[in-house]
């Protein structure tokens, strides 16, 4: 027999209607098209997500799992580390790593690409393995422990919850992701508090340092 209250999961736990802040929506569609690329075999595709200096844009970097970090799994090496900048290989993958913004939402783009505008998340998964041929080469291969993660991950975006690792106003931590809430009211409120641990580890050797991020 079902417990009181059990009638009201599905209510509670699956966001049913898209949320109705553009910069939310469609920042959560660029999300759900990582899941597609994840389905397809591409689960060294890793994100590293993050605030806009002015805290107003909600970013996303993308880019293979050689560049994250082991004690970080979602904090992305650096373009300044110095052992990144002797080598060349990782330059050339962190130099073919994708960037979105929830600020392009403003004039509905994904990526820059204006021929998106209208895209789902698989026409988005189609385009951007065509778009960035060398991540994609770098991103292709199995790892479930990450894609479980990311499955959590994406379950919060679509509650309206946007976790983050670093801002302004926010260190990284070694306890998880910052969350940003941008539910809308109107869904009531969530039954558990919103969380995020750090993801599995990265195959970057070098460790991040906690001490030069606050």
């Amino acid at each position: 027999m079902a417990g009181a209250g059990q009638s009201d999961w599905p209510s509670q736990f699956i966001a049913l209607r898209p949320n109705p802040n553009q910069y939310a929506r469609r920042s959560a569609r660029v999300v759900a098209m990582l899941s597609e690329l994840h389905k397809a075999g591409f689960q060294l595709l890793r994100v590293m997500p993050y605030m806009s200096p002015s805290g107003t844009a909600w970013r996303l970097k993308i880019g293979p799992a050689a560049l994250f970090h082991r004690n970080h799994g979602a904090m992305m090496v650096s373009e300044f580390d110095l052992e990144h900048l002797r080598q060349p290989k990782l330059q050339a993958m962190a130099h073919a790593s994708a960037n979105y913004s929830s600020a392009e939402a403003s004039d509905g783009t994904f990526f820059g690409w204006d021929d998106a505008k209208q895209d789902g998340t698989r026409e988005l998964a189609h385009k951007f393995l065509q778009r960035f041929p060398v991540l994609a080469e770098q991103g292709h291969g199995w790892d479930y422990a990450y894609a479980g993660w990311y499955q959590r991950f994406h379950g919060l975006v679509e509650q309206g919850f946007y976790p983050y690792c670093f801002a302004d106003t926010a260190s990284v931590s070694r306890n998880g992701l910052h969350i940003s809430n941008m539910r809308p009211s109107k869904w009531g409120e969530y039954p558990d508090k919103p969380a995020l641990p750090l993801p599995p580890p990265g195959l970057f050797k070098t460790l991040l340092s906690f001490d030069n991020h606050g």
